[in-house]
């Protein structure tokens, strides 16, 4: 038995998560801030350094108003 795979984000959400932060004017740390995430959070989940939790994507959906899911 080989162990689950860690879920990721798609390199579509990746893309969705940019293009609507710039969309809105913001940088990764106005985006930080809005989803109250530790500094550099935002800038290591876009370049798929970090997998956000269950909890931060939620937030994510909410601030940007977006339906990302794990690949």
């Amino acid at each position: 038995d080989e162990p689950p795979k860690p879920k990721s984000l798609s390199h579509e959400s990746k893309q969705a998560i940019i293009s609507t932060r710039v969309a809105k004017g913001w940088n990764q740390t106005q985006l930080n801030t809005q989803c109250a995430f530790p500094q550099h959070t935002i800038r290591d989940i876009e370049n798929g350094k970090l997998t956000p939790t269950p909890a931060q994507l939620n937030v994510l959906n909410r601030v940007l108003k977006l339906l990302l899911k794990f690949a």
